[in-house]
């Protein structure tokens, strides 16, 4: 059994070595996500990272080690999150040059493409970004590739990196993510088409 989760698992994750990309995108999920995001980022291979915190993770978000600048208040996403009605807790917390922000994305169903129909609407507001390193768990990472080739502008090269060292995922994570690539092949062709975007 074994031998076939780690055939499903190599089949899963399409993960490339880190490079110097313009920003650095964590998808949200577990916090060793955000953890080597934050290392990758602290290595200064990205000027800018782009954290996306689900309602999950709000609660955990204050462990991190951000690096905010010098006399400033961290941001409370609990506080914030406490005025908005749950299926609508999500935020992008963005970190360029000490500078700490962050924003709420539009709810919807589907996370991951939720997710990366956020930051393609957050790239276009930036015409200046053409690289982007993408950090997720290797299971999940053909997932938001898929997505991300629908979505994302064309003039953007993405990077898929993989939290390395990461617990193996669960069979069942496994079985689900094999069961969720089909639906997100077809609705990855549907949301190709200009009206529906």
């Amino acid at each position: 059994m074994r031998s076939v989760l780690n055939k499903i698992h190599r089949l899963l994750s399409v993960a490339q070595a880190p490079r110097t990309s313009d920003v650095l995108f964590v998808l949200a999920g577990g916090q060793q996500r955000k953890v080597y995001g934050l290392q990758l980022y602290s290595q200064g291979l990205a000027p800018q990272i782009l954290l996306s915190v689900g309602r999950f993770e709000i609660r955990r978000f204050r462990e991190m080690t951000i690096p905010y600048p010098p006399q400033s208040e961290p941001i409370d996403l609990l506080a914030v999150a406490q005025t908005i009605p749950p299926a609508e807790r999500h935020f992008f917390v963005a970190i360029e040059r000490a500078v700490v922000t962050f924003e709420r994305i539009a709810p919807g169903r589907l996370g991951t493409l939720r997710e990366v129909r956020a930051l393609a609407k957050w790239c276009t507001e930036r015409p200046e970004i053409t690289s982007l390193m993408m950090v997720s768990s290797g299971y999940h990472l053909r997932r938001a590739r898929m997505c991300c080739r629908a979505l994302l502008p064309g003039r953007i090269r993405v990077t898929y990196v993989a939290v390395p060292d990461e617990p193996a995922p669960a069979s069942r994570n496994l079985f689900l993510e094999l069961v969720k690539l089909p639906a997100y092949a077809v609705v990855s062709m549907v949301v190709r088409l200009p009206w529906i975007r």
